[in-house]
């Protein structure tokens, strides 16, 4: 199994990061804004709770036949049969899900899927039910900043599963180190 954030832990119930007793803030309160997703009305507010039970239920059945090894399935709902099979189909055999990763300061999330694939090279992937392209290239080049600066891993390849209406599978590209540094700290090196 691949640590990339010795120490930090996820409390999931309260759905909050910790490192050393110290709580962190997650990084979606950052990428909202400058995505587009900042704002949301009332109606859509529970339009997204309705779903959100479907999505919570798509990525704890992605994550139980991970931690299975990839051989104990249990649902045959569409939207999580198409996340397991686009995996086989990408050749990904040595997965884990839900990986934390840290700046060990400030934030802390967890992705998705983790997928080494050879060395010290992994790729990431996120499940999202409803896509927002702006939204995700952000979360996962957040992602792909924390992996690569804070462990000796490097980042071959983002992607995303849209599950919801017209399934898909698209790979993401990197916003850059100097952007992703300026919308989590206000600064570049």
């Amino acid at each position: 199994m691949i640590i990339l954030a010795p120490g930090v832990s996820f409390d999931k119930e309260k759905h909050e990061y910790y490192y050393r007793g110290v709580k962190l803030s997650g990084v979606t309160s950052k990428i909202g804004p400058v995505s587009g997703y900042g704002y949301m009305s009332e109606e859509f507010k529970s339009l997204l709770s309705e779903a959100a039970g479907e999505g919570t239920y798509i990525h704890e059945s992605v994550e139980e036949w991970i931690k299975s090894g990839c051989t104990v399935w249990k649902t045959r709902h569409p939207y999580a049969c198409f996340v397991r099979d686009k995996l086989l189909e990408l050749g990904n055999v040595c997965l884990q899900a839900e990986t934390l990763v840290s700046d060990f300061k400030y934030y802390a999330s967890a992705i998705d899927i983790l997928a080494h694939v050879k060395d010290d090279w992994v790729d990431i992937y996120d499940i999202k039910r409803s896509f927002n392209r702006e939204y995700v290239s952000w979360q996962l080049s957040v992602y792909k900043y924390f992996v690569e600066k804070y462990s000796p891993f490097k980042v071959r390849k983002m992607g995303v599963f849209a599950t919801k209406d017209k399934r898909f599978f698209d790979d993401i590209e990197f916003k850059g180190v100097e952007a992703v540094e300026e919308l989590l700290y206000g600064k570049t090196n």
